[in-house]
């Protein structure tokens, strides 16, 4: 028995109000990234001169959960038809999954179609992961459902630009003013879609058109990436920071 459940997004902490009759209360992640931590794209084989766009996912969070081949279907839509665009587009998994060698042989089959697309499939430290994501412009996720949705989160405190389906978890920090929400529409969880499936549940699928036309409009404006996630970064620190979290955890207790 707990006198109290914490929850980490808003959206965590409603899912906790409809079956509890314990006191919940939102107390927000704390996101912090090591200083020093520089842009090195030689390594991850990322071309200078380029809007680089960066999607990161663990293959054992459930990859219809995070839903990888929205964001090679958005990148395709918004740059296959201009291939000298000076774009990238990144996607980094890890993990096992049931299904990981046939998602990743589709992915591998949808980046075959753009040499600009670069699939990177191994464990990165944390410091690394962090490199690759300092490497990039602008993080998406174009997510069905996210508890809090960190890489976002840590994304935005280097200063990065994030694009994101406008629901569940992330919505607490990436809103018009801070990132590019992207409009979704609600859709039956499938049975094999994600283990504590329950029938009736629904989550989010993303607006591929728009995101796809998010990611051409910042290709086109470097200014508004910088802009947005210079804004993003002030929000993270400000509400996000172990600072902020701490002195909010002080306070509830």
């Amino acid at each position: 028995v707990v006198d109290e459940i914490w929850a980490p997004t808003t959206f965590v902490r409603d899912a906790f109000i409809a079956g509890s009759d314990t006191p919940v209360t939102h107390i927000p992640v704390a996101v912090s990234i090591p200083p020093g931590i520089a842009s090195d794209r030689a390594a991850f084989g990322i071309p200078d001169n380029v809007t680089a766009f960066l999607f990161a996912f663990d293959f054992s969070s459930f990859p219809a959960r995070k839903n990888p081949e929205a964001v090679l279907a958005a990148y395709l839509r918004a740059f296959a038809a201009d291939r000298t665009a000076p774009v990238a587009l990144i996607i980094k998994t890890r993990g096992r999954s049931p299904k990981k060698d046939e998602i990743l042989a589709d992915i591998r089959a949808m980046a075959a179609t753009d040499p600009r697309i670069i699939v990177i499939d191994r464990l990165l430290d944390r410091l690394q992961m962090h490199r690759l994501t300092a490497s990039v412009d602008v993080f998406v996720s174009l997510h069905r459902s996210e508890g809090f949705g960190l890489g976002l989160a840590e994304a935005m405190a280097m200063g990065k630009a994030a694009i994101a389906t406008d629901f569940s978890g992330n919505r607490d920090f990436l809103t018009p003013a801070t990132g590019f929400p992207v409009p979704w529409q609600p859709v039956p969880v499938g049975p094999d879609d994600y283990p504590f499936f329950i029938p009736g549940q629904v989550w989010a699928e993303p607006d591929i058109d728009a995101a796809a036309a998010i990611m051409r409009q910042l290709a086109a404006d470097p200014a508004r990436i910088a802009t947005v996630g210079a804004a993003a970064r002030r929000y993270i620190e400000a509400v996000h920071s172990p600072a902020a979290v701490g002195h909010l955890i002080k306070a509830r207790l």
